[in-house]
This record gives structure tokens, C-alpha cells and sequence, in this order.
């Protein structure tokens, strides 16, 4: 029988979509209720890689060694529970996160509206729930939350506030139990050096994904293929991917999803990626750029027992980004916009303080409120960490 043209061309047609979606392309693959959702990944572009952003805000050609070496005396040692000054950084901790809530208590009728605002306030309202609510007694934790999803509510819509209520309703506390360092450290070993693998950008899918899992418990194809794959990324995609995880771990009714999202061993080897990046970060000396992002290693793999994050160096820098006024703020990234504009989509020039005021003194000093609310969730569990493992 003679071939029909026609059914020749549909049949490329399809093998050729079929091998879309195989390879990640993921346009316009999907079943029907990912497209009542509207769920559909733009077209990827990607970022720079960690080293690539580093070479664009620095005139230092300088680069470290990529390679993992430390052993586990090495990790014991630069452990904060080892350290000569324990009292003093937990008390900077505190400090730190008192600070952080008169920022906002001074300018709560300004709200970072998006999703990822929430973060550093429920991971501090989980932790100061254990510790005898020390700051909650004193700071309207809860109604914050609340205006953070009527904002995003507002400037979205009701499906992306919905979200964030769920959010807030099923991280209540925190479950998981301390793991010994030396599983990071074993991960760690068998990766490639990092540093060059490019930040993956993949616009409005994330909010769509969080709304299908928080809200409907699902996990659609697109999700699956991107933010939910096993397969680790790099930098901000990496750590969303992860905080897909962890709120996973929270959603006691999601069983199936708890299945797929929650093995331990991929944990393991996200968390021994997000080790090794941010160990690059360090050694590049926190360049500005990447702080943002060394926060956010710091407190998704610490909310998950992963104590290899709380070292003492690695503190005494993240202490040192945060305003030194009464308002503690983190500031904004000087020449971001062309790399990571997400670091400066929310811009404040603070108020003065009590005592500014009085002086006369005018502050110039401009706050980045994503970099606060991940400044915040890094302190909120070194506050935990050092809590539950630094007592004598």
C-alpha cells in the first residue's frame, strides 16, 4: 500500500514532540489540566553560572580551587558548636533577628508581594514556637503573614494567595532531627566541581507548581520535569527546588507526592550540591552578587537537619551584610540588574531609626526586601542549630 503523505507528517509531527518532551523542551507538553492551569514553562533561558556572575561585578581574575577536600576533622572544627565564641554569635544571632523584625515592624505597610516573602517569617515563627515564643510575644508575626498573602493576593491573584495561606497553614513546626555532617560530606565527594553550570530561569512555572502541590496536592508533567526532577540544578533553581521538597515533608495528607519529592538519599545529594556552591561562594569571598543565595543554602539545608551549613566563618560574614542600625535590614546588590534582577525587584530606602532622628541623621541606605526575608531565615536557624546542638 502506498504511504498517505498526510499521515507521514503527523507521524513526525508526534515523534518529534514525544522527543520534546524526553529532552526538557516541555513546550506545549502536558495533559489537559495542566492547561486549565495555565501552567506552562516559558521559553528556558538561562542566567550566568556562579562563576560567570562573579567575573561580571569583579575586576579580581582570580579563581579558587574547585575541588573537595575537607575531611571530617576539618567540618568538626569549623563546627559553631566548637567555637570559642559561641556565646557571643548566639547572642548576635538574637540580635540579629531583633533587628530584622523592627525593620519590619517600621515599614509593615510596605510588603515584598510574592511568595517567597513568607519564608523567612515562617521559619522564624517555627523556631521561636520551640523557644517559649520570644519574639512572637512582642512582634505581630501572624498578621504579617497575613497582609504578605492579601498583598499577593492583590497583585497576582486569588490562586497565588491561596498558596500562601496554605503555605502558612502547613509549615507549623519543624520535625526533622539533626543529621551527622558526615553525610554531606560523603555526596560532596562524588560530584563534579561546580561553579559553571548556569542559573536556569523558568518565569511564572514555579508559583504555578506550588499552587498545584499546596492547593491540589499534584504534581503536573511540567512540574515534574523541571522543578520537581531528581536531577539537582544550580543556584536559585536548585533551591527552589528544594524548597519544593520541604514543603512536601509538611503536607501530611499528600501521601503520593510525600513518596515521590521526599527520598531521603536525593535530599542528600541537593544538600551536598548546595554545599558545594555555597563553599565556592566562600571562597570567592561572598561577593555581594551571591549572598542572597548563600542565605538561601544556609537556611533551606539547615530547616532540614543538614548541619555542615552552620559553620563559624560562614556566620561571622552573614552577620556582617546586615545593617548595623536598629532596623536590620540586608541591603540591596549594587550592579544586579543585568544578572539576577530578582535581587533588586524590591528596593526600600529605610526610615530613620528613634535615635537617627533625633540626631537629625537621614539614612542612605537601601534595603533589598528578598534579601531580607532569606537574611532572616538563615539567622532564624542558626538561632535552631545552636539551640538543639551547642548546649552543654
Amino acid at each position: 500500500m502506498k504511504p498517505n503523505f498526510g499521515q507521514f507528517c503527523l507521524s513526525i509531527f508526534i515523534l518529534l514532540n514525544i522527543a520534546c518532551c524526553v529532552y526538557g523542551c516541555l513546550i506545549d507538553c502536558g495533559d489537559d489540566d495542566d492547561t486549565r492551569r495555565n501552567i506552562r514553562p516559558k521559553v528556558p533561558s538561562n542566567r550566568p553560572s556562579i562563576l560567570e556572575a562573579y567575573s561580571l561585578v569583579t575586576t579580581n581574575s582570580e579563581i579558587p580551587r574547585l575541588d573537595y577536600d575537607a575531611t571530617t576533622e576539618d567540618l568538626e572544627e569549623k563546627s559553631l558548636c566548637k567555637s570559642s565564641k559561641l556565646q557571643y554569635l548566639q547572642e548576635k544571632v538574637l540580635d540579629g533577628i531583633e533587628r530584622t523584625l523592627k525593620f519590619y515592624d517600621a515599614h509593615s505597610n510596605v510588603t515584598d508581594r510574592r511568595l517567597e516573602t513568607i519564608v523567612g517569617l515562617i521559619a522564624l515563627k517555627v523556631v521561636d514556637s520551640k523557644y517559649g515564643m520570644r519574639f512572637q510575644r512582642n512582634y505581630p508575626i501572624n498578621q504579617w503573614l497575613a497582609q504578605v498573602c492579601t498583598g499577593v493576593e492583590e497583585t497576582n491573584d486569588s490562586v497565588d494567595g491561596e498558596t500562601c495561606r496554605k503555605m502558612v497553614e502547613v509549615v507549623k513546626t519543624r520535625t526533622v532531627s539533626w543529621k551527622s555532617a558526615k553525610i554531606v560530606q560523603h555526596y560532596a565527594k562524588g560530584l563534579p566541581a561546580v561553579g559553571h553550570e548556569k542559573e536556569y530561569l523558568w518565569g511564572s512555572l514555579k508559583d504555578g507548581c506550588l499552587a498545584a502541590l499546596m492547593i491540589n496536592c499534584e504534581i503536573p508533567f511540567v512540574c515534574d520535569k523541571t522543578i520537581g526532577a531528581q536531577a539537582a540544578g544550580s543556584q536559585y533553581f536548585l533551591t527552589h527546588q528544594f524548597l519544593y521538597r520541604i514543603l512536601v515533608n509538611h503536607m501530611t495528607h499528600c501521601i503520593p507526592q510525600k513518596t515521590f519529592l521526599n527520598e531521603e538519599v536525593n535530599h542528600h545529594q541537593f544538600c551536598a550540591k548546595m554545599y558545594r556552591e555555597a563553599e565556592l561562594v566562600s571562597r570567592l569571598n561572598y561577593p555581594q552578587i551571591h549572598r542572597h543565595l548563600f542565605n538561601e543554602y544556609v537556611g533551606f539545608c539547615g530547616y532540614m537537619g543538614y548541619p555542615n551549613f552552620f559553620r563559624e566563618d560562614w556566620l561571622e560574614n552573614i552577620l556582617t551584610w546586615q545593617s548595623r542600625s536598629e532596623y536590620g535590614c540586608f541591603s540591596y546588590t549594587p550592579n544586579a540588574e543585568n544578572v539576577f534582577p530578582i535581587l533588586n525587584s524590591m528596593l526600600l530606602e529605610r526610615q530613620p531609626t528613634a535615635s537617627e532622628r533625633e540626631k537629625g541623621i537621614l539614612p542612605n541606605e537601601k534595603c533589598g526586601l528578598p534579601s531580607t526575608t532569606v537574611g532572616l531565615l538563615s539567622l532564624a536557624m542558626h538561632w535552631d542549630y545552636m539551640e538543639e546542638n551547642c548546649k552543654s
